[in-house]
């Protein structure tokens, strides 16, 4: 495993002798606002109603939500 706070090898070092890409050590980010959270989750239960529905007529549905 790679260690952060080891004292004789930095982090690049660690996953350059593991073959390990250091971009894998980032925690993802959650970069999906509130607001498109909710439209998804409208876009989910009109698909779960629907599922024949294509883009056209879930784009009508969300229009007559708001």
């Amino acid at each position: 495993m790679i260690e952060r706070n080891h004292k004789s090898l930095s982090i690049s070092r660690q996953c350059k002798l593991l073959q390990v890409n250091r971009n894998l050590l980032q925690p993802k980010r959650d970069n999906i606002s509130e607001d498109d959270k909710l439209i998804m989750r409208e876009i989910d239960i009109i698909h779960l109603k629907a599922p024949f529905y294509g883009q056209r007529n879930i784009r009508w549905e969300l229009a007559k939500v708001d």
